[in-house]
Formats: structure tokens, C-alpha cells, sequence
């Protein structure tokens, strides 16, 4: 099939469009609250359900703790997968200092894509060649993620994507994971969301509340640190720092 195909249909719709091609299935599980319920409208759906996660810090605790109380709830292994970003930050020299540049460029680090992870995901895990990808994104969740599915559909089959829940409220979200029982990751308490990028909102929680995985972000980003710095010291003088939202 050529590109994405525009299909205007339901979530519920979309899952079977989706189980028709393949009983298989993956699901990007981040652990925030999208990808919960993306898990749970399709977990009854398919014989078989392999969910991953890409993690942009190797063996965060918090993490680590997070995905061991999903696995089990869910009963099974949650892949674990270098994000994309985690490489392209370290190719890049983000938040290095210059006594790492020469290190990294020997380790001659690939620059890989959400869909060679997709691939290796299936290659690595015997899945269904036919088997698509479940993605917990919501068109009212942003103009840009409206326009999108508007644009592609809620079906992706060059890249074998699919929203399952793409018609979903924040309230409905809310509603299947409270119905569930499940509960949200610790992080919703300290950052309002799952773990999702090397910024400050994220970043100084963390080290007021997870130290040591703090200290584990720094052996790899050691000069991440000095964003913390930056806003403790504006903090310090009175001054909310301009480029980041408050804390």
C-alpha cells in the first residue's frame, strides 16, 4: 500500500482495521498516560501483544521501578530500546565536555530512526512482519497532532502505524486507566508527565527527588548539570529564568 491512507473511522474501527492484517501487534508503551490507554483499548484485541519502551538514559530507578510494576500488570516483558534521541544527543555532543568529544567519535555511534528501531523491535523479537505498530497519540491532544491524523489517517500502513486511541478526550484517558486500576508513574507527581527529555521541568525534579538517578544522568550528559545551575542561581537572585516555564 502507498503512504498513509486517510480513513475517517473510530478507534474501536481502527483496531480492527489494524487486527484484520495481523494478530500480532507492538505498542509504544512511554509509560505516560496516552500510551497506558493505548495498551489497554487494544489488549484484548490481538493474540498477541509485544509492548517496548525507548529509554533516553540507560537504568533510571525510577524508570526501572515504573516498568516493573507495569510488567506486571500487563504479565509480560516490556522491551527496553535506546531511544533514537539517546544516540543523536551523544553524536551530537550535547552536554559534553571536551575531554568526551574524542571518546564518543571513536565509538563511531550509529544515527538510527523511530522505524530501524521499529524493525529491529520485530526482527529481534519474532513478531509478525505484518504486525503494526500501536502509538498513543490523540488529535485533541494538539493542532499539530489533529492536523496530522486529519492529514494521514489514523492507519500509517508505509510505516505500519496506527492511534487506537486518536478519538479520545483527556477525560476518556483518564477514565480507562482509572477503570483499570492501574495508576500513573511517580513522575505525573513531580513533572505532570512521564519522563520524556533532558530539560530543566524534568531535570531539577530529579535531582531533588531521585538523586542518585540524577547522578546517573550526568555520567552520561555531565554537562546537563549546568541547567540546574543556571535556574538555582537565577532562583537564587530572584529571577525566573526566561526559557523555561516555572517549576
Amino acid at each position: 500500500m502507498e503512504g498513509a491512507v486517510r480513513i475517517a473511522q473510530t478507534g474501536e474501527e481502527t483496531i480492527a482495521a489494524v487486527r484484520a492484517l495481523s494478530p500480532e501487534t507492538i505498542v509504544s508503551f512511554s509509560r505516560g498516560k496516552d500510551s497506558i490507554a493505548a495498551y489497554l483499548a487494544i489488549r484484548d484485541k490481538f493474540e498477541r501483544i509485544v509492548p517496548y519502551t525507548y529509554y533516553l538514559v540507560p537504568g533510571l530507578e525510577f524508570v526501572e521501578e515504573s516498568l516493573a510494576y507495569f510488567e506486571q500488570k500487563i504479565g509480560c516483558h516490556i522491551v527496553r530500546y535506546p531511544a533514537a534521541a539517546f544516540y543523536k544527543m551523544l553524536n551530537n555532543m550535547v552536554y559534553q565536555p571536551k575531554e568526551h568529544i574524542d571518546v564518543i567519535e571513536r565509538m563511531n555511534l550509529p544515527t538510527l530512526s523511530q522505524d530501524d528501531l521499529q524493525r529491529a523491535l520485530v526482527v529481534d523479537n519474532d513478531i509478525d512482519e505484518n504486525a503494526y505498530n500501536a502509538i498513543g497519540m490523540r488529535s485533541k491532544d494538539s493542532v499539530q497532532r489533529a492536523f496530522s491524523i486529519q492529514r494521514n489517517g489514523a492507519i500509517n500502513h508505509k510505516r505500519q502505524t496506527y492511534y487506537p486511541v486518536h478519538d479520545w478526550s483527556k477525560q476518556d484517558v483518564i477514565d480507562c486507566i482509572k477503570k483499570s486500576g492501574w495508576k500513573l508513574p511517580v513522575e505525573y507527581k513531580y513533572f505532570g508527565s512521564s519522563f520524556d527529555g533532558l530539560y530543566l521541568s524534568y531535570l531539577y525534579p530529579i535531582k531533588l527527588y531521585f538523586p542518585r538517578d540524577y547522578r546517573r544522568i550526568l555520567e552520561f550528559f555531565p554537562m546537563a548539570e549546568m541547567e540546574v545551575l543556571r535556574y538555582e542561581s537565577a532562583v537564587k537572585h530572584g529571577q525566573q529564568p526566561p526559557y523555561q516555564r516555572p517549576i
